[in-house]
């Protein structure tokens, strides 16, 4: 395998190429950066998010205007909000302080005692911000079962609503564990120009008519 690799001289690279090189690498990682946090903070995924489009769904086509059919699509949308509570509690300050426990969240009407002493059984913390949305899956079975939903297709397409609405939540913990710095682009951009500038200055090179070798005019000033 060694014996296949090609070992090249800076004159196989050709002159000038390493400018380029350094210069278009800092741009595409900060692209690379900003693309990939606006896919989760930027439209259309902050509707994904909020689980717009998974509610409205939800809303449509679990049909019924029986106390029953209603208390289903309101415990649906609930798991899906204590889902999300759960992640922002995990990545926001202001949250944490709104609902500092998991009490402080049964107060606030987003689970029942009976669900807090199920979660609280749990011994692994990131374990518990995926079962609300079990639980919604679950129940979306069962009006399947009891009629309540007309098709398996629709059934399907609302559940990988959730399934979809749970992966942007994973992603904003993995952009949590991962913090970028604002200032990381502009930090980039002014190295990037002033490496740029020193080079127009430090790599200006012209032949020497006594040795005809190549001189560097700003080496030559000095």
């Amino acid at each position: 395998m060694e014996e296949n690799i090609k070992y090249q001289s800076k004159q196989d690279f050709g002159e000038w190429r390493g400018i380029p090189q350094f210069f278009g690498f800092p741009g595409e990682l900060t692209t690379l950066l900003l693309n990939h946090v606006s896919s989760v903070f930027l439209k259309p995924k902050i509707n994904k998010i909020l689980f717009l489009s998974t509610a409205v769904a939800v809303a449509t086509y679990i049909s019924g205007d029986d106390d029953n059919t209603r208390a289903v699509r309101r415990t649906i949308i609930r798991y899906l909000v204590l889902c999300q509570t759960f992640v922002l509690r995990n990545i926001s300050v202001q949250v944490r302080r709104r609902f500092p426990t998991l009490e402080a969240i049964e107060a606030a009407n987003l689970m029942t005692s009976e669900e807090r002493l199920i979660i609280e059984e749990t011994t692994d913390e990131y374990t518990q911000f995926w079962i609300p949305s079990i639980w919604a899956e679950k129940l979306l079975c069962e009006a399947r079962k009891n009629g309540k939903i007309s098709s398996d297709p629709i059934a399907a397409n609302i559940s990988s609503r959730i399934d979809e609405f749970r992966i942007h939540l994973k992603n904003m913990i993995l952009f949590d564990w991962i913090p970028i710095p604002l200032v990381y682009p502009q930090l980039v951009t002014f190295c990037v120009r002033l490496y740029f500038l020193v080079c127009l200055f430090t790599r200006q090179i012209v032949k020497s008519k006594e040795a005809a070798l190549p001189v560097r005019i700003f080496m030559r000033g000095l």
